[in-house]
């Protein structure tokens, strides 16, 4: 059984059989279960150290509330119930849509949404390598070298250590939908289109920075196809292009609000001697580029020209867009389009996208010039170096600079709320029994407040993104005194205190004091829940103009200029935030 012939696809080797993929695919998910085993086990309350400590509570909170927000009120999606009364806060993120096909139903059984994170991010291992390994397969390599392509690129760049950012970059869609783009070069059948359609479509709506990868990954192989092959190219292009139009169409629709949210971006750049810093993720990965620069030989080879000129093709267009955004920053043109690819150095994701090709062809070469059985020995040496020094980092605390990732230990950074999930969920039951109202918890860091929320399910008067309102600044640093409590009533009519038990507390801030200087005041009501206290707040705002404004997503400096209290607060609130890192 052959395909068309065409130079460098399957047709001087056999098909791949399903029985092939299935075992492919059955050790890729054995060998990423050994080498996340640390990771499994403490899933269901903790997430792994790869990124700074803020950000896992804060994507698994995007998730929850995506599910939530879904299957309760759809239309609400973009307005997550972070520092209320603010509009549009998911526009500070993205929306992480294609996770949901895992999320959810996970979430669904379990109520655990740490657990579900997780299961988002482990699960991205084994399906990103099997991609891999079926791409290069139908490129026309054997399936040593196929086989330890898919493992370099599931243990590339951004994915070693392992983290639960992961779902912002899931590295399954650009060589799934790669795989779609040749299958439908081959034979423009409609199933093969509709598969190119469905896999585009999800990656475009995975994340905004997986959507611009993959539109670059797609343009790039499109080329190449045409330079090797102009037979139906009209129709080829026509076809890439009306389905991709398609696609980006519905995500340009369904992200309307985020375009009109999200603020004007500045200059994305970064002084030349910052430039090292780009190379942390790559750092590591030296048998990777060993075998990439080696791969380069398959220019010279009649068969495996096409995925080594591909291959070498996104590399550059990977390498070539960081370096020249790093140092030039954005065109003006591009900035209010592009300007949330704020950590532009994912674009290395594009080059270890083309680094695995290049190892594919680099061990295919072998097996060309010494023979299968060399070539196989020599393939299977490649992988268990890779097993063997990059495997165990997935559980490994990433070198970052931020002096929060301490806490987590040495393979993972527990979630403490998952401890007391029931204690949440009967605050909020007390919450919404009582009128509901914003709430704000107390006595730890804000981004862990987050995770608490999927239980209590209560709108936060604060809370933690990546894009934060300038006007709490301020309030967020005085939030350990009632004088900065008062602050929120009137910002966002705060109705609810949490005061999470002392085992919890973490704010250099006297737990006892604080809640005897709450509950001194009038209009106070104490709940206990276990060892948490809640405090009903039922003062009256005092400024009631600024809610109003910050309801209408406009900033505090459009109150009017006769509102002397106003303009103080705002210039206080400005030289607070230019203070704080964003």
């Amino acid at each position: 059984m052959s395909t068309s012939g065409r130079p460098g696809t399957l047709g001087a080797r056999e098909l791949p059989s399903r029985r092939e993929a299935l075992a492919s695919a059955v050790a890729y998910a054995l060998l990423f279960a050994f080498f996340t085993r640390e990771w499994i086990r403490v899933a269901a309350h903790s997430s792994p150290p790869g990124n700074p400590v803020p950000d896992a509570p804060y994507v698994t909170w995007i998730l929850w509330w995506v599910a939530h927000a879904l299957t309760t009120a759809p239309s609400t999606l973009y307005d997550a119930p972070i520092f209320h009364p603010s509009p549009h806060m998911l526009t500070a993120s993205t929306h992480l849509l294609s996770s949901q096909l895992v999320f959810a139903p996970v979430w669904a059984a379990t109520d655990n949404p740490v657990l579900a994170a997780n299961v988002v991010s482990l699960l991205s291992y084994p399906l990103a390598a099997f991609a891999m390994d079926r791409l290069l397969r139908a490129l026309g390599l054997g399936v040593p070298a196929s086989w330890v392509g898919g493992l370099a690129f599931a243990l590339g760049p951004w994915r070693v250590p392992g983290s639960n950012q992961l779902p912002q970059m899931l590295s399954f869609f650009p060589p799934a939908v790669i795989l779609a783009l040749v299958r439908m070069r081959e034979a423009p059948a409609p199933r093969r289109l509709a598969c190119f359609g469905l896999l585009l479509l999800l990656a475009l709506f995975s994340s905004y920075y997986m959507a611009l990868l993959v539109v670059l990954a797609v343009a790039t192989w499109t080329g190449a196809e045409l330079l090797r092959d102009r037979r139906d190219a009209g129709a080829f292009v026509a076809r890439v292009v009306g389905i991709g139009v398609a696609c980006s169409s519905a995500l340009l629709a369904f992200s309307l609000p985020w375009l009109r949210a999200r603020p004007a971006p500045g200059q994305v750049t970064v002084p030349v001697d910052w430039l090292w810093r780009l190379a942390w993720p790559v750092r590591g990965h030296g048998l990777e580029l060993l075998l990439g620069l080696a791969g380069t030989a398959g220019l010279f080879r009649r068969r495996l020209r096409f995925p080594a000129g591909v291959g070498l093709a996104l590399v550059a267009v990977g390498t070539g867009l960081l370096l020249w955004i790093a140092i030039l920053g954005l065109p003006p043109w591009a900035r209010p389009v592009f300007g949330f690819f704020r950590t532009f150095a994912r674009l290395q994701i594009l080059t270890s996208f083309g680094m695995a090709i290049l190892a594919g062809c680099a061990l295919e070469t072998v097996v060309e010039r010494w023979g299968e059985r060399p070539g196989a020995l020599v393939a299977a040496a490649a992988g268990l170096a890779l097993a063997w020094t990059l495997g165990p980092r997935i559980c490994t605390p990433a070198a970052f600079d931020w002096p929060w990732n301490e806490r987590g230990g040495r393979f993972h950074l527990q979630h403490p709320g998952t401890a007391d999930a029931a204690a949440y969920r009967r605050i909020g039951e007390i919450a919404r029994r009582e009128g509901g109202g914003p709430l704000v918890e107390v006595g730890i860091p804000q981004w862990d407040t987050m995770v608490d929320a999927t239980w209590h399910e209560m709108p936060l008067a604060a809370g933690f993104t990546t894009l934060w309102p300038p006007q709490y600044f301020g309030v967020l640093a005085r939030l350990g005194s009632a004088e900065g409590l008062d602050e929120l009533v009137d910002l966002a009519h705060l109705r609810w205190v949490v005061f999470p038990p002392s085992r919890r507390w973490s704010e250099p801030v006297d737990r006892e004091r604080l809640l005897r200087d709450l509950l001194a005041r009038p209009r106070t009501r104490r709940f206990d829940v276990g060892d948490f206290t809640l405090v009903r707040l039922d003062r009256p705002p005092a400024r009631p103009a600024w809610y109003d404004t910050l309801a209408a997503g406009r900033p505090l400096s459009d109150l009017p200029p006769e509102d002397a209290e106003a303009i103080s607060r705002r210039k206080a609130l400005e030289a607070l935030g230019a203070a704080q890192p964003r």
